[in-house]
């Protein structure tokens, strides 16, 4: 009994004995695991302070060339960040056209001018959305995106009334009227033409609009107004206003812009007496208004109208037959009816559609909002591009693989080659102007709802931001199938360790060996 008392006493005091050495390690351990932890945070922040400065230095490089080139070219558009600024610009441009304007060239360099505005604020709309800034800043930016856009129109139907009143000293010898005009984002131009009781009547006969890249040929003679007069107004803006004003999202949206070609409700011809000239003043030459073709809104083979004209050259189309809709006011919707699918033709190298209609209402080309969704495949991966390194992201899809690469001084696109893309952007400038060229790389929670896929939850997207963001200069990450499966607040990824090695420098070129013994070569001598 004594022996036994003696072991278990031993023991225990074995046993406190390692209690006590295991937490002396542990409070050395943890000494050294804060001075470890203090020393890193040290250098990361230097590091941090280090890039900052950097970044700095870039974006005042970068200023400083923006600057000069505004300066070069004498621009009038402000920083869209001052938003007094941006208030003053909007209420020059209300004030700029007075609204009996007929000088067609000041109003196309007015919604020239708003356009080239509109492109410096949703740049700075990008950058809101960067730091997922929806607040006060970015609606204002959106409201006077809209107002800007909604006066370019205006100022291009006064213009449109105005020229309508006076219509009769305009017309040619063979009683028609033609211009056509265009210049940043905005196209125009307007055809009336009369009956020519002399020359005898022809038709109507084709018509071309040579300086905005739009030609209407074999026009029905159904389009003229009691057989007689016909008018109409042709427009293209790269920009949707129509879809605003539906309550309900589409399953359809717009890319490169919006045409427009409506038939004008034309004026009676003014009466010429003993040197008086008696014009009409009555509800159409007070207010444009545009008739409906056809009449009836009934589809008649005799009444097509062949259109001709010329996309936007940063379109991404893949199709040769791409879908056609209008505008249905009534449905307030889009609508893939309204021209013969068949005889539509795209030309992907001359951006040249063709297209025969029935009816005149504004049309685009449309793509559905779940075109390009779910991807098929996505992957991050390290890269270099030229002297710095930097992430790859690919994203293949069903039509299309993009390829964009990120560093320190933004990102840029790799593939496909869309013109007017070259150079580093910024991120969410980047994005925001593929969408509207038809690549949309940003779905929003409305366009998933067409494509079938349950939503993640916000805390999941902005945590694996910053996960993936901290382990993909060692890992190699692309999507899991199964991630879609799985609950709101669970994603899957597939990692794999880097395969990524910095290229070893050119091996320098050794001093060619000189042979003392050699006889020199006369020639070289």
């Amino acid at each position: 009994a004594e022996a036994e008392a003696k072991r278990l006493k031993e023991q225990r005091i074995k046993i406190e004995a390692l209690k006590k050495e295991l937490a002396e390690q542990k409070i050395t351990y943890g000494k050294e695991e804060a001075e470890r932890l203090k020393t890193e945070a040290k250098a990361n922040r230097e590091v941090e302070i280090q890039h900052n400065l950097e970044l700095k230095k870039i974006e005042a490089e970068a200023s400083k060339t923006k600057d000069w080139s505004d300066f070069l070219t004498c621009s009038e558009i402000p920083d869209p960040v001052n938003t007094a600024d941006l208030n003053s610009f909007v209420l020059v441009q209300r004030e700029e056209v007075p609204e009996n304007s007929r000088d067609i060239e000041h109003i196309i360099k007015t919604c020239a001018q708003s356009q080239r505005m509109i492109k410096e604020t949703e740049r700075q709309i990008s950058k809101l959305l960067e730091e997922g800034n929806q607040g006060p800043d970015y609606k204002n930016l959106l409201g006077i995106i809209k107002e800007l856009r909604l006066h370019s129109l205006y100022l291009l139907n006064s213009y449109t009334l105005n020229t309508l009143r006076t219509i009769d000293t305009l017309l040619d010898k063979k009683r028609i009227f033609q211009m056509n005009h265009g210049a940043h984002g905005v196209r125009f131009a307007m055809w009336v033409r009369y009956p020519d009781d002399k020359a005898g009547d022809d038709g109507v006969g084709d018509i071309e609009m040579d300086k905005i890249g739009i030609t209407l040929s074999r026009v029905p003679a159904t389009l003229q107004i009691e057989g007689e007069s016909a008018g109409l107004q042709i427009m293209h803006v790269d920009y949707d206003m129509l879809s605003s004003q539906s309550d309900t999202l589409g399953p359809y949206t717009t890319i490169g812009g919006v045409f427009y070609i409506r038939r004008l409700h034309l004026p009676g011809e003014a009466i010429h007496t003993r040197g008086y000239i008696r014009r009409n003043r009555k509800t159409e030459t007070q207010k444009l208004t545009f008739l409906r073709y056809p009449n009836d809104g009934v589809d008649t083979p005799i009444g097509d109208l062949h259109v001709s004209l010329k996309l936007p050259e940063n379109l991404f189309i893949t199709e040769t037959q791409p879908m056609i809709g209008w505008w249905n006011s009534e449905k307030m919707a889009w609508c893939s009816d309204g021209h013969r699918e068949k005889d539509t033709k795209y030309d992907a190298k001359t951006h040249h559609l063709h297209i025969k209609i029935w009816r005149l209402e504004p049309f685009a080309v449309l793509q559905p909002r779940a075109l390009d969704f779910p991807y098929l495949d996505w992957n991050l991966m390290k890269q270099t591009e030229g002297k710095e390194s930097g992430v790859v992201l690919t994203l293949k899809g069903s039509r299309f693989e993009v390829k964009i690469i990120a560093t320190s001084q933004g990102v840029s696109l790799l593939s496909p080659a869309v013109p007017g893309y070259e150079g580093v952007m910024s991120p969410g400038h980047l994005l925001l102007r593929l969408k509207k060229s038809g690549l949309n790389l940003v779905p929003t929670d409305d366009d998933a709802k067409f494509c079938h896929k349950p939503l993640k939850s916000k805390t999941l997207e902005e945590k694996s931001c910053n996960d993936l963001a901290h382990v993909v200069g060692v890992l190699d990450i692309s999507g899991c199938r199964y991630s879609s499966s799985q609950e709101a607040d669970v994603a899957l990824v597939k990692i794999r360790e880097s395969c990524y090695v910095l290229p070893e420098p050119e091996p320098e070129a050794e001093p060619e060996k000189v042979d003392p013994n050699a006889k020199p070569d006369p020639e070289v001598v």
